[in-house]
């Protein structure tokens, strides 16, 4: 499974879900997709939920992290070295 199947799995349940409950994970939560990490392909980007579910990373392995609300400075720099170009700006 991709980060985009995965988060557009994941959305589809939380709006299905939303309108009984206050959900946590919304359209607009961050996320970090990560691809091939170790490999001279690796890929990490760092995007909301709503994007990361339109993006493609290429091919396996492939994670989703779905980040707090507020990061620790440690993780935004680590988030910001790593990060391709076209991840979103913390």
């Amino acid at each position: 499974m991709t980060v985009a199947e995965a988060a557009r799995q994941l959305l589809n349940i939380v709006d299905k879900d939303a309108l009984e409950h206050n959900t946590v994970l919304n359209d607009l939560s961050m996320c970090v997709g990560l691809a091939c990490v170790g490999n001279e392909t690796q890929c990490i980007v760092m995007k909301m939920s709503h994007d990361m579910a339109s993006t493609d990373l290429g091919g396996p392995l492939h994670s989703l992290v779905i980040t707090a609300k507020e990061l620790h400075p440690l993780e935004i720099e680590y988030l910001q070295h790593y990060a391709t170009l076209d991840s979103y700006n913390y």
